[in-house]
């Protein structure tokens, strides 16, 4: 049930509007744009079964029965003790080059970083594992920040200096929601500038 909710397009469970969705847009869009196909395979650590279901641009925009509602999810035996899960994405829409797969493993291993170093996720790309990028601080620089907007709602973290400069644009603040990370490196409060 939960495999369907998660392919049902805008299925969301917010409770109110300082929530991130749970099923909304951002996994079947977040593939799609990366691929004209992916698998989705899950199991909780519970069960005895595994739960498939696979989207395929082609197929789909081929067959009018078919939609966001309407698929199939297949039920197979556990073959070994693992849960969780994979999330295979083909057929690319986008074009690979030399060094892009070192360029996606930062980009991943810095949104990602957190849940990454907690053993929260694995993430391989082109079957590479992909490792936590987490910012180094100067030392004595962190500073506590707990700001009070006139709505109510309060912006609480923390700034510091990176240990290391960088002038390719690796600096700014990390903008998280709830735990997961909106944008990373954005010039907030401030212009870029070297």
């Amino acid at each position: 049930k939960e495999l369907e909710n998660a392919l049902t397009i805008a299925k969301s469970t917010k409770d109110d509007e300082t929530k991130l969705g749970k099923f909304g847009l951002g996994m079947k869009s977040a593939c799609s744009t990366l691929g004209k196909s992916f698998t989705i395979i899950t199991s909780k650590i519970d069960s005895k079964f595994e739960y498939t279901a696979q989207y395929d641009e082609d197929k789909w925009l081929g067959d009018k029965s078919l939609d966001w509602t309407n698929f199939e999810v297949e039920k197979t035996e556990k073959s070994n003790k693992s849960n969780g899960t994979i999330i295979i994405i083909s057929k690319l829409k986008i074009p690979l080059y030399p060094n892009q797969t070192s360029k996606f493993k930062k980009r991943y291993g810095i949104r990602y970083g957190p849940h990454l170093q907690n053993k929260q996720i694995r993430l391989r790309i082109n079957s590479r594992p992909c490792e936590a990028i987490i910012p180094i601080i100067q030392k004595d620089s962190k500073k506590e920040i707990d700001i009070k907007l006139p709505s109510g709602n309060r912006i609480v973290g923390w700034v510091g200096l990176l240990e290391k400069r960088s002038i390719k644009g690796d600096y700014g603040i990390h903008l998280f929601k709830n735990g997961r990370l909106i944008n990373a490196f954005t010039p907030f409060g401030f212009s870029r500038h070297p």
